[in-house]
């Protein structure tokens, strides 16, 4: 802290002007008084001495106590200055250590930001690579495998050319009794006694009238199926819905099943089937995945009126 001319209190001031007097009046006393002490016919007289002597003690004591006064005073107001000087100190370090440390963390939190978008920036790098490897290693298996030609399905499967039981020559669907459905079919050769397991002989039935829904078998959308089949020795007869997909709904059993010869037939109830009057149909021989000629021959279907 450098240094700088300050002009002494008033209390100073008083103090040195009080010893100054001091000191004078010594002086003052010794040349009032100093024929006498030179030998003088008229001395001091031994308490007189003593009495000056303790006055001198005391305005020295006097002035040593003021003395002290003025230093003690001095050093308390170059104390308080020097408490005011290290306060500023303080204040403006602590603002450069503020300042300082808000740009530490601004560092920081730049840092963090850049480090956050270079581990982005390197998954993403990762990321298109990997992709950019399986695109290859695809390719490349892609690139081993021989084509082979698989033919596209079709709606119906084509059917196998016979000419025995598993031909048919004529068919029916006849309402009799008011509520009952009849189904006949006659082969073009008798049915043997003991015939393939799932041979089975199958009306499609068109209770909408709309080729556009249901099974499409030639050129009806089939949504029911009534069937007479030879399963573990004996002949089912069976009627269940049929959906677009080729699954089937509830199952009902037909009654009256009979197969003789080449003549097949079967009843069920036609509020029990839920059948409506009018309906389009066709019939074909069927064993297990294999299929046969539909009937009628060619082209159409039949229509069963009331």
């Amino acid at each position: 802290m450098k240094g700088r001319a300050r002009i002494p209190s008033v209390g100073t001031i008083v103090g040195w002007l009080g010893v100054i007097g001091t000191i004078l009046g010594i002086f003052g006393f010794f040349i009032s008084d100093l024929p006498g002490l030179m030998g003088g016919s008229q001395g001091l007289s031994e308490e007189n001495i003593v009495a000056t002597l303790a006055a001198m003690q005391s305005d020295k004591e006097r002035a040593e106590l003021q003395l002290t006064q003025i230093a003690l005073a001095d050093a308390q107001a170059a104390n308080l200055l020097t408490q005011q000087w290290l306060g500023e100190q303080q204040a403006t370090s602590q603002s450069i250590l503020s300042t300082a440390q808000a740009a530490k963390d601004e560092f920081v939190a730049t840092q963090n930001a850049i480090s956050g978008m270079t581990a982005t920036a390197d998954a993403l790098n990762a990321t298109a690579t990997q992709v950019a490897l399986d695109a290859a290693a695809t390719q490349a298996a892609l690139a081993q495998i021989t084509p082979t030609f698989t033919p596209m399905p079709t709606a119906t499967a084509v059917p196998v050319a016979v000419t025995d039981y598993r031909t048919l020559f004529n068919a029916d669907i006849r309402l009799v009794g008011g509520d009952r459905l009849k189904f006949s079919a006659q082969t073009l050769q008798s049915v043997p006694d003991n015939p393939p397991d799932g041979l089975a002989y199958v009306w499609f039935l068109d209770t909408d009238q709309n080729a556009e829904t249901g099974q499409t078998i030639r050129d009806i959308g089939a949504d029911a199926r009534v069937a007479v089949k030879f399963d573990q020795d004996t002949w089912t007869g069976t009627a269940r819905s049929l959906q677009q997909d080729g699954t089937f709904g509830q199952q009902f059993l037909l009654s009256d099943v009979s197969v003789s010869g080449p003549n097949v037939m079967a009843e069920i109830a036609q509020s029990e089937f839920e059948l409506p009057a009018v309906l389009d149909w066709v019939i074909r021989v069927e064993i297990g995945e294999q299929t046969f000629d539909l009937w009628p021959l060619g082209e159409g279907h039949f229509t069963l009126l009331p």
